[in-house]
C-alpha cells in the first residue's frame, strides 16, 4: 500500500507538470505560428483536453484513435521529405560541456522511462476491459513501434537541418 501510495503520487506529479508543460507549449506554439497571446493558445488547449476528459476513458480513446495515426504519417513523412531535401542526417557529436548530452543511452532511457510512466494510467485500465491476454502486449508493442516511428523521424530531421535545433 505504501509503495502503491508513492508511486500514485509520483504519477500525479508527473501528469500534472505534463499538463502544464503541454498547455504553456501549444500556447507558444500558436503565438509563433498565428500570432495568439500565449495565455489564449493555452486556454483553447485547456478547454480541449478538458472536454476530451469529461467523456471519460472511452472518449480519450476515441480522440486518440482519431488523432494519433494522421500525427504519426504527417510526422513520418516530414521526416522523410527532411532527409530527401536537406540530405541524409549526420550524428552530431556530443557537447563536452554538458555531461548530459555525453551519451544517447541516459537520453533513450529517460525518454522511454518517461512515456512508459505516463502511459500506464492509461494502459491499466485498458487493460482490464480486454477480451484477449495478447491485445494489451499486442497495442503495447504497437504504440511503441509508433512512437519509434515518431521519435526517428523527428531526430532524423533535426540531424538533416540542425538549423532547425536552433530555433
Amino acid at each position: 500500500p505504501v509503495l502503491r501510495r508513492g508511486v500514485a503520487l509520483l504519477e500525479i506529479v508527473f501528469l500534472l507538470a505534463t499538463v502544464v508543460i503541454m498547455y504553456a507549449g501549444v500556447g507558444a506554439l500558436l503565438e509563433q505560428l498565428l500570432g495568439l497571446p500565449v495565455w489564449v493558445g493555452s486556454l483553447l488547449m485547456c478547454v480541449l483536453a478538458t472536454g476530451t476528459a469529461m467523456y471519460g476513458l472511452d472518449g480519450t480513446i476515441r480522440f486518440f484513435s482519431l488523432l494519433v495515426p494522421p500525427t504519426v504519417v504527417i510526422t513520418v513523412l516530414f521526416g522523410i521529405l527532411a532527409i530527401i531535401t536537406m540530405g541524409v542526417p549526420v550524428i552530431p557529436e556530443p557537447e563536452a560541456d554538458n555531461p548530459l548530452l555525453g551519451s544517447f543511452l541516459p537520453s533513450a532511457i529517460s525518454f522511454t522511462s518517461y512515456n512508459f510512466f505516463g502511459i500506464i494510467g492509461l494502459l491499466a485500465p485498458i487493460g482490464t476491459l480486454s477480451r484477449s491476454e495478447k491485445t494489451p502486449f499486442r497495442a503495447a508493442a504497437l504504440g511503441a513501434g509508433l512512437l519509434l516511428a515518431i521519435a526517428l523521424s523527428v531526430l532524423g530531421a533535426m540531424f538533416a537541418c540542425p538549423e532547425s535545433c536552433e530555433a
